[in-house]
């Protein structure tokens, strides 16, 4: 329970893109939807298990398009991504940082990312609102958490610390590496995100 922690501030947003097998014929958002329309249920999707955020976000996207696709849960993204890659399953919406190799490699067919912003590490994919499903947005987010009887003044002070190394350009650059743009907050900030997002 959030009651159990001290918030501290955001580290970072990371993206979650929509990948698909070559063998899915759609080359955009609106093509994959019409597809899935035409034939309900044939198409199937990855996840890294139940209730995950791989699933939650394939859900909002079908609940947004109206389109429904059938889950298959893996224990893991490491088996969700395998089968995604050998065409067992059609499509996942993965991190971008586990996606993009296979992507730069030709083996998967990147569509749009979940969030508000476009990624850094691959500015010309679209949003999926740009792509044409408007309003729809997942942000993947980290933040830095303490135990809830931390003193105030050791929480400013190592909020102060991780602001300053988040700054850094080898910092930044190392953390878009694994595709998380750096962002900060205040306590209450990040406290505010999380209750929203519970």
């Amino acid at each position: 329970p959030l009651r159990d922690f001290a918030t501290v501030s955001l580290v970072g947003y990371g993206n979650f893109v929509l990948v698909l097998h070559p063998s899915v014929a759609a080359r955009n958002v609106n093509e994959l939807i019409a597809i899935a329309k035409a034939s309900p249920g044939k198409l199937t999707m990855a996840s890294a298990g139940v209730g995950n955020m791989a699933h939650l976000t394939g859900e909002l996207f079908m609940s947004m398009t109206g389109t429904r696709f059938v889950h298959v849960p893996y224990k893991g993204g490491g088996p969700a991504m395998t089968e995604l890659l050998g065409g067992q399953v059609a499509l996942y919406f993965s991190t971008v940082v586990v996606a993009l190799p296979h992507i730069k490699a030709g083996k998967l067919r990147a569509l749009a990312v979940t969030g508000t912003n476009r990624a850094s590490v691959a500015p010309e994919w679209p949003t999926m609102a740009e792509a044409g499903v408007a309003g729809y947005a997942v942000d993947g987010w980290y933040g830095m958490l303490m135990a809830a009887r931390t003193p105030t003044p050791i929480i400013k002070r190592f909020a102060i610390s991780l602001h300053r190394a988040l700054q850094a350009n080898d910092v930044k650059q190392r953390l878009a590496s694994q595709g998380i743009d750096t962002a900060v907050s205040t306590p209450e900030a990040l406290r505010k995100i999380i209750v929203s997002e519970l």
